[in-house]
Parts: C-alpha cells; structure tokens; sequence
C-alpha cells in the first residue's frame, strides 16, 4: 500500500481545523482564570438544597498545576503549527504531482508518531483533571453533575471568569481527541509509506544516500568558510 499525499492533505487539513478547537477555548479559559487552572484542582461541593434543580457549590481549597492548561494549550499551538507546515509542503506535492522521498517519509513517520504521542497526553491529562476536580462531588451525591456547579464564588474571591468553563472543556475535549484521531491516521498511513519504500527499495540504503549528502553539504561549506578565513 503506498498512501497517495491528497490522503495526508485530508488529514492535515482535519487537524488545522480541530487545532482551534483545543487552541481558542484553552486560550480563553486561561484568560478567564487569570492563568489559574481548574484541571485537578483541590475542594469541596456543597448540595444547594434551596434550588429547584440539583446543583452544587464548588469551594476551592488548592488550585490545580498552571502547567497542566498551559501544556494543552502548547500542544493547541503545536498541533496548528505543524498542521499548517504540513497542509502547505503536501499541498505543494499534490499541485505539482511529485510524491515525498524515502527520507521524507521517514521523518514524517517519526514526527507524526511524536505529535500522536503528545496529543494522547494532553487529552488524558484533560480527561483525568477534571474527573479529579469532579471526584469531590461523587462523594456528595451521585445525582449531580459537574456541569451544573456553580463557581460564582470563586468570581468574587479571584477575580475571574468561570461562566463559560464547561463549555471550554466540552471543546477542548472534542478537539483533542479529534487531533489524536486524526495524528494516529496520519501515522498509520506514514508507516505504510515507508514500509512501502521498504519493500519496493532499499530504505536503510537511501537514509544512508541522504545522511551521506547532508555530510558532504556540511563539509562544503565549511571548506568555503575555511577559504574566506585566509583570504
């Protein structure tokens, strides 16, 4: 099987759309925070009893680890970086007909594996926060859910913005499991390329051929530069 490169622009394409679905809602729930993140956070809920509907009230004891959304927002960031690098240089490839070199290739797959890797992480990281910060209110009551928490409270005492918390994480979840779908694809089809290569050239052989002409290129400038130092 050898992946045409319009598969991989589909997929590219894919990931720079879903990359603002991690990058915006992350970027605005850090801003609304006050760089302060709710993701495994320490607390209580109380039941509002007073309430027609159940609901809870969140009290903060210890704020979750910054790094944590700033993390998954960098992992936004990096996803749209490297989606539109690959969106550009495979679009090139498609317009003019070419199709990517065993070494290519080869860097494609471990980039794209790394990229898979990272996404996977972020997203359990995202996951698992918030059914941290959630846990508490199992121990409450079973019936109500994190959705409907109010954290109006934490408004006052911080100085923040949290009316448009689950949304943002609702988001960002979609997003980040839509990129991890989508990097996973893209390694797969990496593989297959370069397995393709492996089969029907000698892979090893052409790495070889690359690293030796990247070698060369260096050694040649370095003579130029040794030749301008003298002059």
């Amino acid at each position: 099987m050898n992946p045409n490169p319009k598969i991989f622009l589909i997929v590219y394409g894919i990931s720079f759309f879903l990359s603002f679905f991690v990058m915006v809602p992350v970027g605005i729930s850090v801003a609304d925070f006050n760089g302060y993140c709710l993701l495994y956070a320490k607390g209580n809920f109380t039941l509002n009893s007073d309430s027609s509907q159940f609901s809870s009230t969140f009290h903060l004891i210890d704020w979750g680890p910054s790094g944590v959304c700033n993390f998954i927002l960098y992992m936004g960031i990096t996803i749209l970086v490297f989606s539109t690098v690959l969106v550009w240089r495979t679009g090139l490839l498609v317009w003019k007909g070419h199709d990517r070199s065993p070494f290519t290739s080869f860097v494609i797959f471990v980039s794209n594996g790394v990229i898979m890797f990272m996404t996977f992480v972020a997203a359990v990281m995202n996951l698992v926060g918030y059914d941290n910060w959630c846990g508490a209110l199992n121990q409450v009551a079973s019936n109500v859910t994190c959705d409907k928490s109010d954290l109006t409270n934490l408004d006052e005492r911080f100085n923040i913005h949290t009316e448009r918390f689950q949304d943002n994480f609702s988001a960002t979840q979609f997003g980040l499991w839509g990129c991890f779908c989508t990097w996973l694809l893209g390694t797969i089809f990496a593989f297959f390329k370069v397995y393709y290569y492996h089969k029907h050239d000698d892979l090893l052989q052409s790495l070889a051929f690359e690293k030796e002409t990247l070698l060369n290129r260096r050694f040649r400038y370095q003579q130029v530069d040794s030749t301008n130092d003298l002059s």
